[in-house]
């Protein structure tokens, strides 16, 4: 029997999700930030933004590689229901941490281009790493990574999980499907984390969420260098000390509210599983 909950629930529960995180993280010495929408709406709105149902971790590589070993050294588990994913832990083959709560299942609707589609999962807050972003010549193959392998890896993805990828090219995406068709997702992923990796052993003095977004823009490293606790709804987390450079960057000003039809969520739905015996 599932017992749905409201948006309002959905939110507290992962608020509660965010603050185990927080707590595990800060036991530890692991230093993060709240990022995108999450940081944007500590900022603004000292919580969710009303039309969001998401959380955003940010980790430089140093951080996000301990946190690996830390979670590889707990079979994963952050708690008694708290679980951790990813393909770094053997168990998932997305390129980042994902943190589940066991407890809450939901269906996400963004899983797929078509939103009547969906994907089930656990209630979650994701865990990115930001590496280096290459300098001069190398701008080039940055662009190649960001626009066919992750074209390549989206694709390969969807088909895994039996969902529709978009894409507005269909040139280049047949493209890229000939580029990659000999390679299995598990080789994409390996393949695609172990060259943001890499750039971590250049003088760069910019850093990025290469793995998943922002496209090619690129974020000063002093940015996670410095940290402060926002307030988020009834807690506090860590947040980027100079939000207001990564904001601007990201959103252009992002005090200034999007216009109703860009005010999207992962338009998820959440339950429990309720025992049916009386």
């Amino acid at each position: 029997m599932r017992e749905y909950l409201s948006d309002k629930q959905v939110k507290s529960e992962l608020t509660a999700l965010l603050q185990v995180v927080h707590e595990f993280l800060v036991e530890h010495n692991i230093q993060y930030t709240i990022t995108a929408g999450t940081l944007l709406g500590a900022v603004r709105h000292k919580g969710f933004i009303p039309w969001d149902d998401d959380i955003d971790i940010a980790l430089t590589r140093e951080q996000y590689d301990k946190l690996v070993c830390l979670l590889k050294e707990r079979n994963n588990w952050v708690n008694e229901c708290v679980y951790a994913e990813g393909f770094e832990l053997g168990n998932d083959d997305i390129p980042y941490i994902k943190i589940v709560n066991k407890n809450i299942f939901v269906e996400d609707h963004t899983a797929s281009s078509d939103r009547n589609e969906f994907k089930e999962d656990y209630l979650w807050v994701d865990i990115f790493c930001w590496d280096n972003v290459p300098m001069h010549f190398t701008k080039l193959r940055y662009a190649y990574f960001n626009s066919y392998i992750k074209h390549a890896w989206g694709s390969k993805r969807a088909k895994k999980h039996n969902l529709k990828y978009g894409y507005n090219n269909p040139i280049h995406h047949k493209i890229v499907e000939f580029m990659f068709r000999n390679y299995s997702l598990e080789e994409l992923t390996f393949k695609y984390i172990e060259y943001w990796k890499k750039l971590n052993g250049t003088k760069s003095k910019f850093i990025n969420n290469n793995t998943w977004a922002y496209g090619l823009k690129a974020l000063p490293k002093e940015l996670m260098t410095k940290f402060k606790l926002y307030d988020f709804e009834n807690i506090q987390v860590y947040g980027m000390k100079d939000a207001d450079t990564y904001l601007s960057i990201v959103y252009g000003d992002y005090m200034k509210l999007p216009p109703k039809d860009q005010r999207i969520n992962h338009g998820i739905k959440a339950w429990r599983e309720l025992s049916d015996e009386k």
